[in-house]
């Protein structure tokens, strides 16, 4: 009987010896953890419907304010050469794709058409790098109208957010034969500044261009001009 009570004693003992306090927060903790893991993979209608209304005005901030993905521009330059010559350029664009024509008067009747693809930047009125490829049409007035293939590299690039650097190098493939059985071929580079004004934009530039004629002809001069972009 001794035996039993003194057993019991040792046990009431170590009971007693034991923080009750920390036993009920350890499994306070436990079963607050397991309801807050419980609660994040839970799925709900409601939450269902709110995320959905959620997305829905995400996507109509996004379409209000991520910029279309068509451009196009109408420009004019006056050529400062000799003879001075006036120049009608215009493009068209979707996404990194785009049509761009132009008309030039004097020395020759000149007018040339583009395939460009933009591989770096989002727009044209951005900075940007594009590579193309087109025809250029010319009217010489003493040896006639003749063709050439072009190669084209265009760039941009802006030092703030409405001053910029522009370039823009063609190559001239050899023509198809002129009146008198010739061919020629040539480059030209134009390097320019300009400024915009949102959706206008003024520009001053230089050029150069030469062609390998039966007497070789350099044309250099200076251009001012204005474009409008939409």
């Amino acid at each position: 009987m001794k035996r039993t009570l003194l057993a019991l004693g040792l046990i009431l003992s170590a009971f007693a010896s034991t923080p009750l306090v920390s036993h009920a927060d350890e499994s306070y903790t436990f079963i607050v953890k397991k309801q807050e893991e419980k609660a994040k993979t839970r799925w709900s209608l409601a939450e269902w419907f709110e995320t959905k209304e959620k997305m829905k005005l995400q996507d109509m901030w996004l379409a209000l304010h991520s910029p279309s993905i068509y451009e196009f521009f109408l420009g004019y330059d006056y050529v400062i050469a000799t003879p001075s010559a006036h120049r009608v350029l215009l493009g068209a664009y979707a996404s990194v794709v785009g049509l761009e024509g132009r008309y030039e008067t004097q020395p020759y009747g000149d007018t040339a058409a583009l395939f460009k693809l933009r591989f770096f930047g989002y727009h044209v009125q951005a900075t940007h790098i594009s590579l193309g490829v087109g025809v250029r049409n010319r009217i010489d007035p003493t040896l006639g109208a003749y063709r050439n293939g072009i190669l084209n590299a265009d760039a941009a690039l802006y030092l703030t957010r409405f001053w910029g650097l522009g370039g823009n190098y063609e190559y001239y493939l050899t023509s198809t034969p002129r009146v008198n059985a010739s061919t020629v071929s040539g480059s030209r580079l134009d390097l320019s500044t300009f400024i915009d004004f949102k959706f206008f934009r003024v520009s001053a530039g230089y050029f150069t261009e030469s062609s390998s004629d039966q007497t070789p002809v350099l044309l250099s001069g200076y251009s001012i001009g204005a474009k409008l972009f939409f």
